[in-house]
């Protein structure tokens, strides 16, 4: 059986059991694909990358766990060639703008349930998400080999859901579940800045990002 980093197992455990068709954007070495399959939660998945090289490494490991027919490689820039149905998209291990731009792409039907992990500029994800009409249904912030990442779970909305500045930095559900993990990513970068001043020349726009983050713990400590 294949073993997860805590960050692709956080991923892993936001995917529906019994989900029929899953595509893994990025999908590297399929780990995560491979992961499903093994445990059952999903029937097909398909493993797409853009480049040779990585999709030959989740070919080894197709070939490895003999799941041939079950996790499908496939070379791809994103949706580019696409052409089948299918119920989730995840896409993780690339920055936020790159991934609004792969779900911008016109291949893309936004009519599928999205997960999705950027490794920074997670804020990005969240304006597509707003703009293109879907609500997040599920945020959860993990601490892998000393990086914080931000995993957000969302689906099709017939309405669009407004989110506020610190909701689209942060998440909503990150900032109404008061998450430890998000008050401790606060508090680090907080630190960051205050030990900045005595070092930068710019100390306004460092006292501007502290009074940002005061704003954010605030609005935490005011939730209910």
């Amino acid at each position: 059986m294949v073993k997860l980093s805590i960050r692709l197992k956080a991923i892993a455990d936001m995917v529906d059991i019994n989900t029929n068709t899953l595509v893994d954007i990025g999908s590297d070495h399929s780990l995560l694909p491979i992961y499903l399959i093994e445990n059952n939660v999903v029937k097909t998945i398909y493993a797409i990358d853009n480049k040779e090289k990585p999709l030959k490494n989740a070919i080894d490991n197709i070939n490895k766990y003999n799941l041939n027919g079950r996790v499908i490689p496939l070379l791809s820039d994103g949706f580019q060639n696409i052409d089948f149905d299918y119920d989730i998209v995840t896409i993780s291990g690339m920055g936020g703008d790159l991934i609004a731009s792969i779900l911008s792409n016109d291949k893309f039907k936004n009519d599928k349930v999205l997960i999705l992990e950027g490794n920074k500029k997670s804020d990005e994800i969240r304006k597509y998400l707003m703009n293109n009409n879907y609500l997040i249904v599920d945020e959860r912030i993990v601490y892998d080999q000393n990086i914080y990442y931000f995993i957000i779970k969302a689906i099709p909305n017939k309405i669009k859901t407004i989110l506020n500045k610190n909701e689209i930095k942060y998440g909503p559900i990150n900032i109404k579940n008061k998450d430890k993990l998000l008050i401790d990513f606060l508090n680090m970068n907080y630190k960051i800045y205050e030990d900045g001043l005595s070092k930068s020349k710019d100390n306004v726009l460092l006292i501007n990002k502290m009074n940002e983050i005061k704003e954010v713990l605030d609005e935490i400590r005011d939730n209910n």
